[in-house]
């Protein structure tokens, strides 16, 4: 099964849990939630509060997702919304007057609403080792600290890279700590209408993007892992790639060795590429097209490809393409009729004269000497046009066809 979520990776080590991506979630010993077995919260729990399946209760990635949840003081806790319990509330307690749990800018700092008390967070400091901001990210989500280009994006320091639906986060090796970066790669992402519907991945060139956070696109670098994109999955991973299913899957003949539910690594022997086995391998320039293989890739003509192809006029220009064609020097052999030729090279200054029955202008293009004045044509010898042309020995006489020329 395809997995786009972050709950559904939250197995993952390299990865956080849910509800880091939270405004409300503040590094802290006390979840704020009462202990399941004594009702009564005791400070640092020991144990989850809340089981990985939801039950009836709405599931989450950060406070905003409870907005709808009917609930008071919503909390998102172990990626579950509940109600909250405020025990040991900071003091003095801080009134949110205006502040709702989608938050606010006060500069760099975010402010928001978190069981009836505000709460805030100094981006500029809040992550180690560089300066995030205060951005807006959704009307659902609201306000949060933004992380720049190439700061880590997942781990314990979780950051939404900055910039509204036109960055991503990298993860170019699960195994490396600091493979995850906000990258800026641009990309449309959206998330489903419906909360339930699985993300569908797409390919943004060798980038998998498998999940779309806060239209946030969250994407696996296929091609430093050795591999290919193929519909939002690294597919063709090398001998000790990372795999996991769904999202890295080997090259055809090595297994993903691993614990269930954990990123696993290639192992085994590659199989000999060929052109049926749904990988983009050897010299494919698809999956089991292109290169040797019999069947051409389908690819839709862009602007950028290097061919005249599509309603384009030349390659990459003209036609829908934003760039018009300049036009070449023309020749006499260019099997256009261009420059001063007065039909397809012939004619003109520089080309020859133009055969019987091809567009003249003058007499010169012509190599009977005679432009038809009636259909601008080049007209065929006779000997009577005034002309010594053909096999003429003088003007409209000698040769087999005409009158003896006079001595």
């Amino acid at each position: 099964m395809r997995i786009r979520s972050l709950i559904a990776l939250s197995a993952l080590a390299s990865f956080v849990a849910c509800g880091d991506d939270d405004p409300a979630a503040v590094p802290s010993e006390d979840s704020g939630t009462a202990d399941t077995d004594s009702g009564v919260d005791t400070g640092a729990d020991t144990t989850p509060d809340v089981g990985s399946v939801c039950g009836e209760a709405t599931e989450c990635l950060r406070l905003s997702d409870c907005g709808d949840a009917g609930l008071t003081t919503p909390s998102c806790v172990e990626g579950c919304c509940v109600e909250g319990t405020p025990v040991d509330p900071p003091d003095p307690v801080a009134e949110c007057g205006e502040v709702t749990f989608q938050g606010e800018c006060e500069g760099a700092v975010v402010r928001w609403c978190q069981d009836g008390a505000l709460q805030e967070i100094d981006c500029a400091g809040f992550y180690e080792g560089t300066v995030g901001t205060c951005e807006f990210f959704t009307e659902e989500f609201g306000y949060y600290c933004a992380a720049p280009e190439g700061f880590a994006c997942f781990g314990e320091g979780t950051a939404f890279c900055g910039g509204e639906g036109d960055s991503g986060c990298l993860v170019s090796d699960l195994t490396v700590a600091t493979g995850s970066a906000c990258s800026g790669f641009e990309s449309d992402c959206a998330p489903p209408e419906d909360a339930e519907a699985e993300f569908a991945g797409y390919c943004e060139g060798d980038i998998a993007v498998w999940s779309c956070n806060v239209n946030q696109p969250t994407g696996f670098d296929c091609a430093a892992m050795g591999g290919a994109c193929d519909a939002g999955t690294c597919v063709n991973l090398q001998p000790e790639a990372t795999c996991f299913d769904g999202l890295l899957e080997c090259a055809p003949g090595l297994d993903c060795v691993g614990e269930a539910d954990q990123p696993g690594a290639c192992e085994g022997e590659l199989a000999d590429p060929t052109c049926e086995d749904g990988v983009m391998n050897g010299d494919e320039g698809g999956v089991d097209c292109g290169g040797s293989c019999d069947d051409a890739c389908d690819v839709e003509p862009t602007c950028e490809d290097g061919e005249m192809n599509g309603d384009e006029d030349g390659v990459d220009c003209g036609g829908s393409c934003d760039d018009a064609c300049v036009p070449a020097d023309p020749t006499c052999d260019d099997e256009e009729q261009n420059g001063t030729e007065s039909s397809v090279d012939c004619g003109g200054d520089e080309c020859a004269a133009c055969v019987d029955g091809e567009t003249c202008g003058v007499a010169g293009d012509c190599e009977s000497g005679v432009c038809s004045a009636d259909d601008g044509l080049c007209a065929a010898p006779t000997c009577e046009d005034g002309v010594q042309n053909g096999a003429e020995e003088g003007i409209d006489c000698g040769g087999e066809t005409c009158i003896a020329c006079d001595v």
